[in-house]
């Protein structure tokens, strides 16, 4: 602040361009009942809550452990959020647009709600965000365009999902993410372009997908995907490699003995 603290809240603007004397003085009278509310720093536990009822000035909101319900345009007011967590809150929907204007958002914990479905405009205006976690829910469908806005992200998680489809263009945008998880993920259905995009992605984690070709510098720890050249070391995987490099070597020879041939009956 640039003032004494005694003129700190006093009704009266002293910082004249930032206007923080007279910033949040009044955040506690939007503090719900069960909620500490301290500036613009809201925790909210075991809680019934309506976001609408926040002031629109927080910076960090956590609501771990209560009873969300989601209503379009609930977050309209909060362009200021860099930190919100919604773990365990009993979220199933999330409306589209729902983070339209947190484009400051560096962190959306999710994890651990029955969030059935995503669309292509869950997360748009999430341009900021650096670190999604979604671990723990009920989808069983990554649409195509999902993470189309968070370009700037850099670790997704995704753990113990029953995801059981990746959409072609699901990961479309993510060309900064580093890290992905994918821990106890079953997808049935991977294109080969699905995970075009990942060109930043230094980490892959998931355990349940195994034949994954992956350039040789991408870090990896015991158990997960494997490297190309560990992939040889599997015997259905040699014997497809060798099949295909005969086919390819008999191919080379008859092309030759045909040009062998052409050329003495020429002479």
């Amino acid at each position: 602040l640039c003032v004494e603290a005694k003129k700190v809240c006093d009704g009266q603007v002293d910082c004249t361009l930032s206007h923080d004397d007279e910033r949040m003085c009044h955040v506690n009278d939007y503090c719900p009942k069960n909620c500490l509310c301290i500036g613009n720093i809201v925790f909210c536990k075991k809680a019934t809550i309506q976001i609408e009822s926040f002031h629109p000035q927080l910076y960090i909101l956590m609501t771990r452990q209560t009873n969300v319900a989601l209503k379009p345009a609930a977050f309209f007011l909060m362009a200021h959020l860099v930190y919100l967590d919604m773990a365990f809150s009993e979220i199933d929907y999330i409306p589209p647009l729902t983070f339209l204007v947190q484009n400051y958002l560096k962190l959306l914990n999710l994890d651990h709600n029955p969030i059935l479905s995503l669309s292509s405009h869950t997360f748009r205006g999430l341009f900021s965000l650096n670190y999604l976690k979604l671990c723990c829910g009920r989808l069983r469908i990554l649409p195509n365009y999902v993470f189309h806005d968070l370009r700037s992200l850099l670790k997704l998680n995704l753990d113990n999902n029953p995801i059981n489809y990746l959409s072609k263009f699901a990961l479309e945008g993510l060309y900064s993410l580093q890290v992905i998880s994918l821990i106890n993920v079953y997808p049935i259905s991977i294109t080969q372009l699905t995970f075009r995009p990942l060109f930043s992605i230094t980490d892959f984690h998931a355990s349940k997908i195994e034949f994954l070709c992956f350039l040789p510098s991408l870090s990896h720890t015991l158990g997960e995907s494997k490297h190309c050249h560990k992939l040889l070391n599997t015997k259905a995987i040699k014997i497809l490699f060798l099949s295909n490099l005969s086919i390819i070597f008999i191919m080379n020879a008859i092309a030759v003995l045909y040009r062998v041939c052409k050329k003495s009956s020429a002479l």
